[in-house]
């Protein structure tokens, strides 16, 4: 049987994801990259590294690096975000 949000629920995912989008405008060009191909599109390390032509290790140094910047962009717009 499926489950249906309420509208209450609807709004609250909807006013999130401006918060993410609005996040990810004011990253860093390669920081918001790094969010795009790996936690958006779902790609893995390894097809990042061959898809930027970078080491793997630079490629998870630049994933936490992005994912940190993320999560202080999304805190400097909303900073009960997640509460």
């Amino acid at each position: 049987m499926p489950v249906f949000e309420t509208p209450i629920e609807t709004v609250e995912q909807q006013e999130r994801r401006a918060v993410l989008y609005r996040a990810l405008r004011k990253m860093s060009e390669v920081n918001r990259e790094m969010i795009l191909l790996k936690d958006i599109q779902g790609l893995k390390q390894k097809e990042i590294a061959e898809m930027l032509s970078l080491p793997m290790g630079t490629v998870k140094t630049r994933a936490h690096r992005a994912r940190a910047e993320l999560a202080r962009r999304i805190l400097q717009i909303d900073p009960s975000y997640g509460t």
